[in-house]
């Protein structure tokens, strides 16, 4: 028998978290927030050839992703300019 599989352990934990958080300062942004998968269709048709079955399948998957709004930089979002 084989032994069960072993926790990460703490050091693997912490390389994935500041992995993930030096891809977010590195890139600037964070995954998308949401992700809805609206439609998934799957077409399967199977056919005897001289090389034997075949089976051809096609699958679609219609999602809607959205993401929060790319911030400005600067610390006057969204505020007019004082007039001179």
């Amino acid at each position: 028998m084989s032994d069960p599989p072993q926790k990460p352990s703490v050091m693997r934990n912490l390389g994935l978290t500041l992995g993930d958080l030096w891809s977010v300062i590195k890139t600037g942004r964070t995954k998308p927030a949401t992700r809805n998968t609206v439609r998934r269709s799957t077409e399967e048709s199977t056919h005897d050839t001289p090389q034997g079955k075949v089976t051809l399948r096609r699958t679609v998957i219609e999602e809607i992703a959205v993401e929060p709004p790319a911030k400005q930089a600067g610390g006057d979002q969204g505020r007019p300019e004082d007039p001179v």
